[in-house]
């Protein structure tokens, strides 16, 4: 009996606008609504791409919205009270999973970036900061499948995995031969005959780890590497790790380490804004390791402060490359999407009436990662530079 009267309540608003619809512009517009239909033809399917593609991304902007803002805000609120616990004593403890607004966030990363200023500015500290770099991915497919529904107009070219990334930055599993470079994941220390990106327990940019506690490399290791080795181009023919570069087949679950280009289609610009978004905000994304050399007079503890808590900025904003304009542009976007969705009676019988309102509070999840994005680059700027 709830349940009958829950639907009544949410269905009764519509139903006058359905009547409305009906003694002003005939039956034909009410019955599409009341049947749920989101428009018709060309226009409906369009539409329908449109919210299909920003409810996706409000999802995952709201999931990862914790994730990211928290680990930021930790990491910023950690540094600032490891290197100055005096001046910023009072600074709110995080804790993982929680939304952070943008406001506490910059309040965090500037006293951080402060914090790492006083110690440099303090006895000629100078700390240098060597790190593997970290690396994100995007689910190529996912994105061009999401963009393939948007382009229900006959001018819109069909999108592919090859014209929306470029060879250069495409990966993925390669079933035949592999032309390019072939990078496998070391979850222990082992023999890398390329490019090492992770920790060395042999030499690595000039400095040499032991075992058991290598040192942070993005270059030839001598011995030793734990992460991920990357064979030199055409090194080998069969690849039982990550292809990039060119495969003789196509790729299975191929992936972008840029953000992957949307096809060319204005009408479907809204669509395809949300497709973008919802799969950056999704790739996968591994951080670096660290190692930190302090110069000069200063606590053993700046050390392990910001060995602790860099990796988790860079990861940050090596994903910022990848979604930083696309969570601006869902955004900024998010209220013209709402506007044309109640607009639509139908629509709001099709997706329920707190799309519209998720679709507002996006604007602030927005603003909430973003300065998550340029926080965590301009920490670890501060600290690297």
């Amino acid at each position: 009996m709830r349940k009958s009267m829950r639907v009544k309540h949410f269905v009764a608003p519509a139903l006058l606008t359905l009547a409305a619809m009906g003694l002003g512009t005939g039956c034909s517009s009410a019955k599409n609504a009341l049947a749920g239909n989101c428009g018709t033809g060309d226009a409906g399917a369009s539409l329908t791409a449109k919210f299909d593609a920003f409810k996706a991304a409000v999802t995952d902007l709201n999931d990862v919205q914790g994730t990211i803002t928290s680990k930021v805000a930790i990491a910023c609120v950690n540094i600032a009270k490891g290197l100055d616990s005096t001046t910023n004593a009072s600074l709110p403890t995080y804790t993982d999973g929680q939304v952070v607004s943008s406001t506490d966030t910059d309040t965090a990363c500037k006293a951080a970036s402060a914090a790492i200023t006083k110690i440099k500015a303090n006895g000629a500290v100078t700390i240098a900061v060597v790190a593997s770099a970290p690396s994100c991915t995007v689910d190529a497919s996912a994105q061009v499948d999401c963009s393939a529904k948007c382009n229900v107009s006959a001018s819109c070219t069909p999108p592919t995995v090859e014209a929306s990334c470029s060879p250069a930055n495409l990966s993925g599993t390669c079933s035949a031969t592999c032309s390019g470079s072939c990078t496998v994941e070391a979850k222990v220390a082992a023999t890398c005959d390329g490019t090492c990106n992770g920790t060395c327990e042999g030499t690595c940019n000039g400095q040499t780890g032991t075992a058991g506690n290598g040192v942070a490399c993005n270059g030839t290791c001598s011995a030793g590497c734990k992460g991920e080795c990357k064979a030199a181009a055409g090194a080998t023919a069969s690849c039982t790790g990550t292809c990039s570069g060119g495969c003789s087949v196509k790729y299975t679950a191929p992936k972008c380490d840029v953000a992957v280009t949307p096809p060319a289609c204005d009408a479907a610009a809204d669509c395809n804004a949300g497709c973008s978004s919802s799969a950056s905000l999704t790739a996968t994304c591994t951080p670096p390791s660290v190692k930190v050399t302090i110069t000069g007079t200063a606590a053993a503890s700046v050390q392990t402060t910001l060995e602790a808590n860099l990796p988790a900025l860079l990861e940050i904003a090596a994903q910022a490359q990848i979604a930083g304009s696309s969570v601006a542009d869902l955004g900024a976007k998010a209220a013209g999407v709402a506007t044309a969705f109640t607009a639509e009676v139908g629509c709001a019988v099709k997706y329920g009436a707190d799309f519209a309102t998720n679709l507002t509070a996006a604007v602030t999840a927005s603003a909430n990662v973003s300065m998550s994005f340029s926080a965590s680059a301009s920490v670890s700027g501060s600290a690297s530079g």
